[in-house]
């Protein structure tokens, strides 16, 4: 695995974006610079990959399935039941439909990786 600081001398070299290294956020193009400058393989092929994966994903848990990528964690869909709300304006009471939402549980060594 490539230090912080190969990396950046990497996208140096490169003329890439370091935004993701400076900043504390990151988009998809700077997983991908990133992904690409670890693994030595084209911006392009690194897309396609990550695409296909979020894709993959995205329609797994669409089809009700529960994803798991060890060490990382799972996504899943989890039924909200209906409730009553409070608009916030006029304190009038409304109902909340019922739906599907999306939901990601960070995995074990995911959790104690950011704790320190």
């Amino acid at each position: 695995m490539m230090c912080k600081f190969e990396i950046i001398r990497l996208f140096k070299l490169n003329n890439l974006k370091i935004s993701a290294l400076t900043n504390n956020s990151m988009n998809k193009a700077d997983l991908v610079n990133l992904v690409a400058a670890r693994t030595e393989l084209t911006k392009t092929d690194v897309s396609l990959v990550v695409d296909a994966a979020i894709e993959t994903i995205v329609d797994s848990v669409v089809e009700g399935k529960k994803v798991s990528i060890l060490g990382f964690g799972s996504f899943e869909p989890r039924d909200r039941s209906a409730r009553q709300g409070l608009n916030p304006k006029t304190g009038e009471k409304i109902a909340i439909p019922a739906k599907r939402v999306p939901t990601f549980s960070a995995g074990k060594l995911f959790k104690d990786r950011v704790q320190g």
